[in-house]
């Protein structure tokens, strides 16, 4: 619910269980006012404007020391950390805005500002996803003026601001295979800059945050507010803590390379900041952006699509695939009851090594001798569906395209080219480079039919020179161009399972997944990396688009080795999958991935759809629990994991079920009736286990 009070010239933005409250001061200013807890029309009355100090030589209220901006924009005095900054082609660097009206409709909010000097407007957007406890804000940019050019020099989508608080923050730092490691510390005084400058979301950092007061992490109780940036390119986001404890947040795209110029009539706006607030610690936070995810974001097509098993060929062969190979492979596959058989990168022609041939996707002849119409037939005629990998952005210098068109390659004139991984990244913004990937799409799907395709992105961009633009960044028109691509994918054959990645979790953000179905998580299939990839992952994202696959062990990456179940049970927290050469598994390997294979077909729609309750978890444990709870309460699934020996026994208190019903489970061949009241106070009795031995525990009401 959005409201205006008119009187004390005050917004109010209510979710389910939030308030939010801004308000427009004697000089046209917006101040934010409180953000929090429900409050009720009590409460919102004495809500004010707060009382601002003075510090000496400040002369305006709006630079106080104190004083709590809705949007902080740079007007020639604020000396922090600016959400907009914009100069203007006459010589003036500077915005002075005030207020000019508000527009509400149903769920959304446009606040209009317009700079005192120019015809130069900021709409400030709201929307509300009341039963998501979350609020969306972008901005829009619009130059009315005739002659006068405004170049944005930052951008960002919105802000959040706290106050006389000691606060902690919690985000994810990483790399290639090491994604979403958490870490969580004080915001001391001074500015904490998190941010991609590699043209994707990265694998470095993750565009989203949390912040507590508490200096201990709980999944039950206390504040946490939280956001994200629903955006795949570049973005910076900036925390920075000033006298007076005042805490400020603003986020959007990075402005480190390029700045936006709007010519006269032009206008823009930013991708979606999405913030929400939980009195509840993170498993509240955590559920809110699960649903939101679900019911509000991913492909209404596919979400319902739960057979996805996959058998992936990569870890298998690498580039080395024939069709022989592969379809020895799919009778594997179908024996242990996978539902989708992808071929990985390698199946194109000259494609033997990661040197050569991206950009020429045409059959390998010599692997496909019959052809890969009638390879992709032997597949289906087995079962199973069909999916295949592509990387549409990239070209390789020694390929045929490249050859034709060394032009169409993101570069500078006159300077050596950055190859990464031996691969070039394809200028998308050029209309002629975006015609040609739409036809290799639309090739891929007249003469394949596939019903999976894998589209990766193996290396970052860089020297990103695109003489094509004039007035708007590369990244951001890389990234937009991006979404028209899969749009277009998805538009050519709507039931398509699209599955995202870049060299594991390079793209893993809010933003793709209106266009993807799921995404590789990581490269990393090391069951215990993934404990730690996935418990990150988790806090932001549902398992629905979390894809986690069985390896070989020793597993390649980490030469670990790990038991069996350990490695299948981990993937089954996901969207399962098997990176495996299964034609070196023992019978009795392939019987036992078979029988989980069974299970998980069993519980994956609680693991989709259901809540998550994250019990244990790797970073303060050697046990790792939780646990999936369909919506009803009725079935439940329990995951337990042994990192480091347990030397007795002990009660796991379960979460989510409802204390009046009963429930029955098995364990040790035993079965056992308890209510739920008894399962999340006294708990379930977890015998001695050692290093990598799991345990998954299906829940059910009792019928007694």
């Amino acid at each position: 619910m959005i409201y205006f009070n008119t009187n004390k010239r005050m917004f109010y933005l209510d979710t389910r269980d939030t308030s939010y409250v801004f308000g427009i001061n004697a000089e046209g200013k917006l101040f934010n006012a409180y953000y929090g807890g429900k409050l009720n029309n009590k409460q919102k009355i004495k809500i004010f404007e707060p009382k601002l100090r003075e510090i000496g030589y400040h002369s305006s209220d709006n630079h106080k020391s104190n004083f709590k901006p809705e949007i902080n924009i740079y007007d020639g005095y604020n000396v922090f950390e600016n959400t907009v900054k914009c100069s203007f082609s006459d010589g003036d660097r500077t915005i002075d805005y005030k207020y000019r009206g508000y527009e509400i409709k149903e769920d959304i909010l446009k606040v209009k500002l317009k700079d005192k000097k120019y015809k130069f407007y900021i709409i400030l957007n709201y929307k509300i996803y009341f039963d998501y406890n979350l609020i969306e804000k972008s901005i829009t940019f619009i130059n009315k003026e005739k002659k006068v050019k405004a170049t944005l020099e930052t951008f960002n989508s919105g802000d959040l601001i706290l106050s006389d608080e000691k606060y902690f923050l919690g985000f994810f730092y990483g790399g290639w295979i090491s994604e979403m490691t958490l870490k969580f510390e004080e915001i001391s005084y001074g500015k904490k800059v998190l941010e991609s400058r590699t043209g994707n979301s990265s694998h470095i950092h993750n565009p989203s945050f949390f912040i507590t007061k508490d200096p201990v992490l709980s999944e039950d109780k206390g504040e946490v507010y939280y956001g994200q940036l629903l955006w795949t390119g570049n973005w910076k986001f900036t925390f920075e803590k000033r006298f007076h404890n005042i805490l400020s947040f603003t986020g959007g795209v990075n402005n480190f390379d390029g700045f936006l110029c709007l010519e006269p009539d032009m206008q823009w706006t930013s991708p979606p900041l999405i913030i929400g607030y939980s009195n509840l610690g993170l498993g509240k936070m955590s559920g809110d952006l699960h649903n939101f995810y679900r019911e509000k974001i991913i492909n209404k097509n596919n979400l319902n699509n739960s057979k996805r098993v996959i058998v992936n060929s990569w870890e298998a062969f690498y580039f080395d695939i024939n069709e022989e190979k592969l379809l020895k492979l799919s009778d594997v596959a179908k024996y242990i009851g996978a539902e989708i058989f992808v071929v990985d990168d390698g199946w194109f022609r000259g494609r033997n090594d990661d040197t050569t041939s991206l950009g020429d996707w045409k059959p390998a002849l010599n692997k496909f001798p019959d052809g890969m119409k009638n390879f992709i037939k032997k597949i289906k005629e087995k079962g199973l569906k069909f999916g295949i990998w592509i990387e549409p952005e990239m070209v390789n210098p020694k390929s045929n395209l490249y050859k034709k068109h060394p032009d169409w390659c993101y570069h500078f004139k006159g300077r050596k080219r950055i190859e990464m991984r031996h691969q070039l990244v394809l200028n998308i913004t050029r209309n002629d480079v975006k015609e040609y990937i739409k036809n290799v799409l639309k090739y891929i799907i007249t003469e394949f039919n596939p019903d999976y395709i894998k589209w990766d992105m193996n290396r970052y961009i860089s020297q990103a020179g695109a003489t094509n633009l004039k007035n708007i960044p590369v990244w951001i028109e890389h990234t937009r161009n991006i979404y028209e691509l899969m749009k277009y994918l998805k538009s050519l054959k709507p039931d398509l399972i699209l599955e995202g990645c870049a060299g594991g979790g390079g793209r893993f953000n809010g933003g793709i997944f209106k266009y993807v179905d799921q995404m590789w998580t990581s490269d990393n299939n090391d069951p215990f990396c993934r404990q730690y990839i996935q418990y990150g992952t988790s806090l932001f994202y549902p398992s629905v688009v979390m894809c986690c696959h069985v390896a070989d062990s020793p597993y390649g990456l980490t030469g670990r080795k790990s038991k069996l179940l350990f490695r299948i049970h981990t993937a089954m927290a996901g969207n399962f999958g098997i990176e495996a050469n299964l034609l070196k598994w023992k019978i009795k390997e392939l019987d036992i991935l078979k029988k989980e294979i069974e299970l998980y077909k069993d519980i994956r729609e609680i693991i989709y759809y259901g809540d998550l309750f994250r019990l244990e978890n790797p970073y303060d444990s050697k046990r790792v629990s939780f646990m999936y709870v369909d919506k009803h309460k009725l079935k439940a699934v329990l995951f337990i994991f042994i990192l480091d020996k347990l030397n007795k026994s002990n009660f796991l208190q379960l979460k989510g079920l409802n204390e009046k019903y009963k429930y029955e489970f098995e364990l040790k061949n035993k079965r056992i009736v308890k209510s739920g009241y008894n399962l999340m106070k006294t708990g379930i009795k977890v015998p001695v286990l050692n290093s990598q031995d799991s345990l998954i525990i299906k829940i059910k009401r009792s019928g007694e």
